[in-house]
Formats: structure tokens, sequence, C-alpha cells
């Protein structure tokens, strides 16, 4: 009895999520732009409800909102999905999609991107500095005991391996500004406030990625791929 309860609200959630499913490919079956639309808006809020987080969440999300015409918010959704499953190809190929439909390049961040870690979902990082640092441990304990210089070398490569990722997941996790998306087009200003001058000619783009330094009630200063810095409307904005 005791297991049926514990498995009811997962059975519950497996449950509204086939329904969503569902709601979405009558969107894709849908002979009538209303129709169509209003699958989609079913689909969109059950996805929104659902519990907990996953690539393939928010691949959906990702789909519906591109479905409804928001490609700049299907962009973050395929770009959060990326960060869970990083070597997914399919994933990889909507956010292409998407970004070609913003007229915007699917790039993360530079220093990002030169970190072999982004090429591990975040389970696959703890995984293998698990791993290591338990392969480093017993390799020295072995070296220890025996006495043997050797072994005690070669639990140095596991031992490097584990600091190394540890240091990396630092890095992007708590020292590194975090990467947001711009989900409507935005004005570029000086500083927090509407009276303060735009830094750009133009408006920022949807789909446009920045790197979000902090944020001042609802202004939010950012860093364009181009160096250029300035504050947006914290709501324009899709943090990664």
């Amino acid at each position: 009895m005791k297991l049926l309860l514990l498995l009811f609200p997962l059975l519950c959630s497996a449950h509204t999520l086939d329904n969503t499913h569902a709601a979405y490919l009558r969107g894709e079956a849908a002979t009538t732009f209303t129709e169509a639309e209003a699958a989609f808006n079913e689909a969109l809020a059950g996805y929104l409800a659902a519990p907990g987080s996953s690539p393939w969440l928010s691949f959906d999300l990702g789909n519906t909102y591109f479905q409804l015409g928001e490609p700049a918010t299907a962009l973050y959704h395929y770009s959060r999905a990326q960060q869970l499953a990083p070597r997914n190809r399919q994933i990889r190929a909507h956010l292409r999609l998407a970004s070609k439909k913003l007229g915007v390049t699917p790039k993360t961040p530079l220093p990002h991107k030169l970190c072999a870690a982004t090429l591990l979902a975040p389970h696959e990082r703890n995984i293998l500095i698990a791993i290591c640092g338990a392969l480093a441990t017993l390799l020295a304990a072995f070296a220890i005991q025996l006495k043997n210089k050797k072994i005690l070398k070669l639990s140095l490569f596991p031992a490097t391996l584990a600091i190394l990722f540890s240091l990396t997941l630092i890095y992007l996790n708590i020292l590194a500004d975090p990467g947001a998306i711009l989900l409507k087009s935005a004005t570029l200003r000086r500083d927090a406030g509407v009276n303060y001058a735009a830094v750009c000619d133009h408006p920022l783009a949807p789909g446009t990625r920045v790197r979000l330094t902090n944020q001042r009630g609802e202004w939010a200063k950012i860093i364009l791929p181009s160096g250029e810095a300035g504050f947006v409307l914290a709501d324009s904005l899709g943090i990664l």
C-alpha cells in the first residue's frame, strides 16, 4: 500500500504528460490556425505545469513555443535542454533551427565553450569526479600499503582529473557570469532606468545571447558578445 501511495504521484504525472503530448500532436495535425493554436496552448500549459526538469521537458517546451511563433523563447528552452544533454544531435538541430529563424549564431560564451566539462551533462560530470576521486584514493591506498612509488604516481592522474573537473565546475557554477538569452526586443541603456541614453542605435534582437553580471531591481546589467555593456529590463531575459 505504501508503495502504491509513493508511485501514485508519478503515475499521475506520467498520465498528465501523455495528455500533454497528445495535445501537442493534435496541434501538429490541426487543419486550421485556431485549432492548432488552442492545442499548442493546451500542451504548453501541461508542459509548464510538469514537475521537475529534464532535457526532454525543456525540448518539448522549445518545440511548443516554436509552434506558437515565439522562436526566442523556444531558443531559450532548447539551450536549457542542451545544457542537460549537450551531445544530443536532435536538440542541437532544433537549436540551430531556432537560431536561424532569429538570425543569430547558436554559440555559447567563449569561456564556457573552452571547458571540456560543458560536453558532459551535469550528472555525468558528478559521476566522473566521483569515479576519478575514488580511483585516486584506491590507488594511493594500495601504493602506501605496498610502498610502491609507481602506483602512487599513477594515482596522480585520476586525482588531477578530479581536481580539474571540480575547478571547472566551480568556475561555471559560481565564478562565471551566467548566460542569458533575450526573449524579446530590448533597448540597451547606459544605466538602470528608461531615462538613460541607449548604448546601441538599434534595440537588441530577440534571441541574442548575453552574459548577466548583476541585477538592480527590475533592471539587469548585461554584456553583449561584442563586449558592450549596459542595462535591460530583467523580464526580457531568460537566464540559463
